[in-house]
């Protein structure tokens, strides 16, 4: 039986992207169950046919990535819910908008609701129909049509910080501390790192380093990075004291000037000992 291409899938999609203007999917998760819902569209047979389009997308991407390598894709079976999470995983259009707390009837914190969306979700889905195409075209000879690769987003988009680290901080219930600020640190760090935003990673990870000394009971990171900790810890520690610090200063105070070199991907790179950090943070509090 025939499929639809991924470049007819494209174009399906775009000739909805006028009508689907204002059409957008939110995103709800945290203390509540995750879920992703199509808003903003008030014609039903234009709903239906975006939902059938996405389900036709979703089964065939399902297909060709392994979705065990990506936290939010591995638990969905259903297409249409898949489509929407790759959109999120992988279109960079995904914005975060604002987290609640969550209470019971004594008005006690019970959790934290995380809220999100993406616009323009036609249009968004368009091009990632056109990105999967670069990735995984339907005819191996489609591959030398494609003249430039950089003209199309990595289907691989990496995180700085693991979604599992993440999601493993937001299941901690703790009276001393609320990592509601720390989370959102992380989320941001991830969001400027896809967008290859590598000032704003250095300045959001002093940020963190910042906020975090007192879950070691440590006044400042210099404490935390001398005296805390196994010498391999230590070692984590104070190389982003130490390294992470200096770089993320020099963007932050150096004046303009006649000749700049903008920091690359390696460059600002401390993902690892952010890590390691981040890991004690959820042994110890956990």
């Amino acid at each position: 039986m025939n499929e639809y291409s991924w470049k007819e899938l494209s174009k399906l999609f775009e000739e909805l992207s006028s009508k689907l203007y204002g059409a957008r999917i939110d995103f709800e998760w945290g203390s509540v169950p995750k879920r992703a819902t199509l808003v903003g569209c008030g014609d039903v047979i234009l709903k239906d046919k975006f939902y059938a389009l996405s389900k036709i997308a979703g089964k065939k991407l399902m297909n060709v990535i392994n979705k065990n390598d990506y936290s939010e894709l591995k638990e969905i079976k259903d297409p249409i819910s898949f489509w929407f999470y790759s959109l999120k995983v992988f279109s960079k259009r995904f914005e975060f908008d604002f987290q609640a707390e969550e209470t019971d009837g004594k008005l006690n914190k019970t959790g934290i609701i995380y809220l999100g969306r993406i616009m323009s979700v036609a249009e968004v889905s368009s091009n990632m129909c056109l990105t999967f195409y670069n990735q995984f075209p339907d005819d191996k000879n489609e591959r030398n049509e494609i003249v430039n690769k950089n003209d199309y987003i990595n289907i691989h988009s990496e995180n700085f910080i693991s979604e599992d680290r993440i999601s493993s901080l937001r299941a901690i219930k703790n009276d001393r501390f609320d990592f509601s600020r720390l989370i959102r640190l992380l989320e941001e760090l991830n969001i400027a790192y896809q967008n290859e935003c590598y000032m704003a990673c250095t300045m959001i990870t002093r940020a963190i380093l910042d906020h975090i000394p007192p879950i070691f009971e440590k006044k400042d990171f210099k404490e935390v990075a001398n005296q805390y900790g196994s010498k391999s810890f230590k070692g984590n520690a104070q190389h982003l004291e130490n390294s992470l610090r200096n770089i993320a200063d020099y963007y932050l105070h150096i004046p303009i000037r006649k000749k700049e070199v903008l920091p690359n991907k390696n460059q600002i790179n401390f993902s690892n000992d952010l890590d390691v950090i981040l890991a004690e943070i959820i042994r110890i509090t956990k």
